[in-house]
């Protein structure tokens, strides 16, 4: 099953932003669930809009999978 991914950003004291997205399988508030946090290392390409297969794998297997491009702007 294909899940929606939802987008997040997030900036730090120093001025590093976090940029990136999320997928996980139904979520129940009173449970808890394994994470999985993929930062993406650059510098030439980022995670976008496009389908990728691992997170999608992991997000089915029960993981919140958390994907993000770190930059300073």
């Amino acid at each position: 099953m294909l899940q929606h991914r939802k987008w997040l950003m997030s900036k730090d004291k120093s001025g590093v932003f976090l940029v990136g997205s999320y997928c996980q399988q139904g979520y129940d508030k009173r449970k808890t669930y394994p994470a999985i946090l993929n930062i993406h290392g650059g510098p030439k390409t980022i995670y976008s809009y496009v389908y990728y297969h691992e997170m999608q794998v992991w997000a089915n297997a029960g993981y919140i999978v958390m994907f993000a491009n770190p930059a300073r702007l």
